[in-house]
Protein backbone atom coordinates (compact mmCIF):
# COMPACT_ATOMS: atom_id res chain seq x y z
CA UNK A 1 0.00 0.00 0.00
CA UNK A 2 1.69 3.41 -1.11
CA UNK A 3 0.80 6.89 0.32
CA UNK A 4 -0.98 9.37 -1.82
CA UNK A 5 0.64 12.53 -2.43
CA UNK A 6 -1.93 15.47 -2.75
CA UNK A 7 -0.95 18.75 -4.46
CA UNK A 8 -2.62 21.65 -2.94
CA UNK A 9 -2.33 24.78 -5.11
CA UNK A 10 0.07 27.24 -3.13
CA UNK A 11 0.54 29.81 -4.82
CA UNK A 12 4.00 31.81 -4.74
CA UNK A 13 4.99 35.48 -4.44
CA UNK A 14 5.79 37.44 -7.44
CA UNK A 15 8.81 38.70 -5.77
CA UNK A 16 10.07 35.31 -4.18
CA UNK A 17 12.90 35.53 -6.90
CA UNK A 18 14.09 39.15 -5.54
CA UNK A 19 13.66 38.33 -1.52
CA UNK A 20 17.03 38.30 -0.67
CA UNK A 21 17.67 41.53 -2.76
CA UNK A 22 15.31 43.22 -1.08
CA UNK A 23 15.58 42.23 2.59
CA UNK A 24 19.30 43.11 2.14
CA UNK A 25 18.16 46.63 0.15
CA UNK A 26 15.13 47.31 2.70
CA UNK A 27 17.97 46.80 5.65
CA UNK A 28 20.37 49.46 4.32
CA UNK A 29 17.31 51.55 2.93
CA UNK A 30 14.18 50.94 5.34
CA UNK A 31 10.64 52.63 4.29
CA UNK A 32 8.97 54.89 6.49
CA UNK A 33 5.40 53.78 4.50
CA UNK A 34 4.07 50.65 2.77
CA UNK A 35 3.80 53.06 0.15
CA UNK A 36 7.27 54.10 -0.31
CA UNK A 37 8.20 50.29 -0.23
CA UNK A 38 5.48 49.62 -3.07
CA UNK A 39 6.92 52.56 -5.23
CA UNK A 40 10.06 51.07 -4.80
CA UNK A 41 9.14 47.46 -5.37
CA UNK A 42 7.65 48.82 -8.49
CA UNK A 43 10.44 50.81 -9.48
CA UNK A 44 13.05 48.31 -9.35
CA UNK A 45 10.86 45.22 -10.63
CA UNK A 46 8.13 46.73 -12.64
CA UNK A 47 5.90 44.42 -10.27
CA UNK A 48 2.71 46.53 -9.08
CA UNK A 49 1.59 44.95 -5.52
CA UNK A 50 -1.49 46.20 -3.28
CA UNK A 51 -0.53 47.42 -0.20
CA UNK A 52 -1.90 44.69 1.85
CA UNK A 53 0.79 42.61 -0.28
CA UNK A 54 3.74 44.41 0.32
CA UNK A 55 3.21 44.30 3.73
CA UNK A 56 2.76 40.70 3.45
CA UNK A 57 6.04 40.42 1.63
CA UNK A 58 8.15 42.49 4.36
CA UNK A 59 6.27 40.26 7.02
CA UNK A 60 8.08 37.26 4.92
CA UNK A 61 11.46 38.80 4.96
CA UNK A 62 11.60 39.58 8.85
CA UNK A 63 10.63 43.34 8.53
CA UNK A 64 7.65 44.57 11.35
CA UNK A 65 5.73 47.51 11.62
CA UNK A 66 6.70 50.01 14.98
CA UNK A 67 4.94 52.86 15.87
CA UNK A 68 7.67 54.85 17.23
CA UNK A 69 6.76 57.23 19.92
CA UNK A 70 7.36 61.38 20.36
CA UNK A 71 10.97 61.84 21.54
CA UNK A 72 10.17 63.55 24.88
CA UNK A 73 11.23 67.16 25.33
CA UNK A 74 14.12 67.90 28.03
CA UNK A 75 12.07 70.86 29.72
CA UNK A 76 14.12 72.92 31.81
CA UNK A 77 12.20 73.10 35.28
CA UNK A 78 14.88 75.96 36.24
CA UNK A 79 13.55 78.11 33.10
CA UNK A 80 10.19 77.38 33.83
CA UNK A 81 10.27 79.07 37.21
CA UNK A 82 12.16 81.61 36.40
CA UNK A 83 10.07 82.52 33.76
CA UNK A 84 7.03 81.89 35.59
CA UNK A 85 8.23 84.34 38.71
CA UNK A 86 10.05 87.30 36.66
CA UNK A 87 7.68 87.43 33.87
CA UNK A 88 4.58 85.30 33.78
CA UNK A 89 3.18 86.28 37.57
CA UNK A 90 4.18 89.90 37.02
CA UNK A 91 2.12 90.08 33.37
CA UNK A 92 -0.75 88.77 35.32
CA UNK A 93 -0.67 90.43 38.24
CA UNK A 94 -1.13 93.79 36.53
CA UNK A 95 -3.52 92.36 34.25
CA UNK A 96 -5.61 91.82 37.48
CA UNK A 97 -5.39 95.66 38.39
CA UNK A 98 -6.13 96.48 34.99
CA UNK A 99 -2.94 97.95 33.73
CA UNK A 100 -2.51 95.15 30.85
CA UNK A 101 -4.63 93.02 29.04
CA UNK A 102 -4.02 89.36 29.14
CA UNK A 103 -5.53 86.73 26.94
CA UNK A 104 -5.53 83.12 27.37
CA UNK A 105 -5.72 81.07 24.01
CA UNK A 106 -6.08 77.12 24.83
CA UNK A 107 -5.03 74.54 22.63
CA UNK A 108 -2.93 77.52 20.03
CA UNK A 109 -0.11 76.10 21.19
CA UNK A 110 2.79 74.49 19.22
CA UNK A 111 4.14 71.16 19.69
CA UNK A 112 7.68 71.52 19.90
CA UNK A 113 8.49 67.62 20.09
CA UNK A 114 9.02 65.63 16.73
CA UNK A 115 6.78 63.37 16.26
CA UNK A 116 7.15 60.44 14.19
CA UNK A 117 5.23 58.00 12.11
CA UNK A 118 6.09 53.86 11.65
CA UNK A 119 9.42 52.59 10.29
CA UNK A 120 9.71 48.93 9.96
CA UNK A 121 11.90 46.73 12.40
CA UNK A 122 15.08 45.61 10.60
Amino acid sequence: MALKKIKFYQPQSKLKQYSTTFEDYFREHPPATVKEAMAKIEELTGIKLSENRVRVFLKSIGMKPRKVGMIPAKADTEKQEAFLKKELDPSLEEAKKGQRVFFFVDAAHFVLAPFLGQCPKT
